[in-house]
């Protein structure tokens, strides 16, 4: 039986894409659990699975099951004010993941009846989902996007302050490399099929 190269080719590019499998697993962001009660500025935050920053001084994680939370993993405030209590538009909050995640939901509860925040998310540098928090509370649901690996909470105006952040509910995303002895026969059966096609295309032009 002979092998062309395209044919070998293509198998290879099966088995290549046979040997990586994607897996999610349940997640959140555990605030309390990290790092613990406290003001802690404009960061960065780091937590085990992900890093908080922000343009002024304002982060602030409040006890568990506080302000709205209620998977026991405490809320961070997102009141985009300076310590003066001055109002100030563009200010923003960043979550960078440090694996991308899917099926993203999480509420927001108001810091004040003057409460409003942007909620952007992002795939790369990519806008993948947006909502809205304003002066009530929120379940932002962005469970039907693939891919995020950061949000960003931001003041879209003078005279607002923000929101309490809780009850983060995702799924990591993983890729990981399936050894090659499971995937050996996924190669084998990828030339055999290679071989059958061109065994009859060549008993067709006889």
């Amino acid at each position: 039986m002979r092998f062309k190269v395209k044919h070998i080719i293509a198998a290879a590019g099966i088995m290549a894409g046979s040997i990586f499998s994607t897996s999610a697993s349940a997640d959140t962001l555990d605030f309390y659990g990290d790092l613990g009660l406290g003001f802690y500025g404009s960061g960065p935050l780091t937590l085990s699975n992900a890093t908080i920053t922000t343009t002024l001084p304002i982060l602030h994680i409040t006890p568990p099951n506080n302000n709205g939370a209620t998977n026991g993993a405490s809320s961070i405030a997102a009141v985009f004010t300076n310590p003066a209590g001055a109002n100030r538009p563009g200010n923003e909050m960043v979550i960078d993941f440090h694996t991308p995640i899917t099926n993203l939901s999480f509420d927001g509860f108001v810091g004040s009846l003057i409460s409003a925040t942007d909620v952007t998310a992002f795939n790369g540098t990519d806008i993948v989902g947006t909502d809205f928090l304003g002066i009530y509370h929120k379940t932002v649901d962005f469970t039907g996007i693939a891919q995020i690996t950061s949000l960003v909470f931001s003041d879209p105006s003078s005279g607002h302050e923000g929101h309490y952040l809780n009850d983060f509910n995702f799924e990591t995303v993983a890729i990981s490399a399936v050894p090659l002895p499971a995937a050996f026969p996924l190669f084998a059966a990828a030339l055999a099929g290679m071989g059958l096609m061109g065994w009859k295309r060549k008993k067709h032009n006889i």
